[in-house]
This record gives C-alpha cells, structure tokens and sequence, in this order.
C-alpha cells in the first residue's frame, strides 16, 4: 500500500485552529449556561459564582466557580452528605446535544 501525506498551507491549518477555538468557546459558553441551570440554589451565591476560566492556552476552558467554598462539596458530596452535581451533568448535556 502507499503512503498518502496531505499538505495544507498555515493558512488553512489557523484557519481550522481559528474555528476549533470559536467552538471550544461556544460550548464552555453551553456548559456554563447549563451548569448555571442545575446548580442547587439556596442564597444564589453558587449558581451567580459559576464562570469560565482559561487555563494554559486558548484551547484549556474551564467551568465552576473560584469564589464558592463550598462548590466542589456541592458537587461530590461529602460521606455526610450526597452530592448536589451540576457541572458533570451540565457537561453531559451539553455533549448529548451535539
């Protein structure tokens, strides 16, 4: 069999990077959207602290809040307490829509 390369030109390769960008964006806008929707509310504080927040580069999103002590406890529970999830199933979603 023989081998196949395919060239593109840079810029075809940023336009591509461009639009994965774009879209990463649109979906950590989604899931943060949806996340905001599943928190469990009491005072509002978690659901309002909910954000995105960029890591390394432009391609690394995250979803949650920095702010909110209690967040990550919400989220996985405790061996008190059952877990209130709302950024996993957010994140779920949101796939199941594409």
């Amino acid at each position: 069999m023989a081998d196949v390369t395919i060239k593109f030109n840079e810029s075809v390769l940023q336009d591509l990077d461009n639009k994965a960008v774009r879209y990463l964006e649109i979906l950590v806008d989604e899931v943060k959207e949806t996340a905001k929707d599943n928190a469990p509310v009491l005072t509002g504080a978690l659901k309002n602290s909910i954000e995105v927040f960029d890591g390394a580069d432009e391609k690394e999103k995250y979803v949650g809040s920095k702010t909110i002590p209690y967040a990550l406890i919400q989220e996985l529970g405790t061996v008190d307490m059952e877990p209130n999830a709302y950024l996993r199933p957010a994140l779920d979603e949101v796939i199941k829509r594409k």
